[in-house]
């Protein structure tokens, strides 16, 4: 799997990009993956890169006031979306939407019309950006923002979820309600579903990370946590058994 740098894109919500700079990132991401597909975790081979530079260049209509999601980052959870092929997916604390969309976007074009998705953000403003944001996708399936706490959401639904995305960030607490949106959640994660959890490398959040990881060792059937470095940020994924 490689990835072959296209020119350099510029849009509203990133500076222009330089592909090849990003060539070891990149590099690490595509064996990542790789090794995910090959231990089963992911079903499907990855994303033509074509699709995902086509999803990149929507966000240059986005309305993004601040973000650390990096191109990168964006790249990898489109694939990520993509190659795990989840029909339903919930993302809490998703603000306005860039990073979640990349996701939903990857599922929604790998299984046209099949996926179901909800971005969850308890900030009203947030989610006002966030369907301004995922409507200029036209992603087909079904894709809601919704204001709405996003543990108690979660803890009070029943339909099964095949993906959870995790970015909640409280000014005082951190990242602290990682821990607990994912139990709120545990109970409906299907077979085989993902967790992936953005600044799974960030320092400032390392406690918080910790409890998390903590949280999944002590649920049965979830793959020991994985951090990856994709960017300073980076990311955190598990996954629950399959079958």
């Amino acid at each position: 799997m490689n990835f072959v740098a296209p020119p350099s894109l510029s849009t509203p919500v990133f500076h222009p990009v330089c592909w090849e700079e990003e060539a070891g990132l990149l590099a690490e991401g595509c064996h990542c993956l790789e090794i995910l597909r090959q231990d089963g975790l992911l079903r499907h081979p990855p994303a033509p890169q074509e699709r995902f530079l086509q999803r990149y260049e929507q966000t240059q209509g986005m309305t993004v006031p601040l973000t650390a999601f990096t191109p990168v980052a964006c790249w990898f959870l489109y694939q990520i979306g993509w190659m795990h092929g989840p029909r339903r997916l919930a993302g809490a604390g998703t603000f306005c939407a860039l990073g979640w969309s990349f996701l939903a976007a990857g599922a929604a074009d790998r299984q046209p019309g099949a996926v179901e998705s909800a971005a969850l953000d308890i900030d009203p403003e947030a989610t006002v950006l966030a369907r301004r944001n995922l409507g200029r996708l036209t992603m087909s399936g079904h894709h809601q923002a919704r204001t709405a706490e996003a543990v108690a959401w979660l803890r009070g639904g029943r339909a099964p979820l095949d993906l959870l995305f995790l970015d909640l960030d409280d000014p005082k607490r951190g990242k602290a309600d990682y821990r607990e949106a994912f139990l709120a959640a545990a109970p409906r994660l299907s077979r085989g579903a993902c967790l992936v959890a953005h600044d799974g490398c960030c320092p400032h959040f390392a406690g918080d990370i910790d409890r998390l990881e903590e949280a999944i060792r002590a649920t049965p059937g979830w793959s020991d946590p994985l951090r990856l470095p994709i960017d300073r940020a980076g990311l955190l994924l598990s996954f629950r058994a399959p079958g």
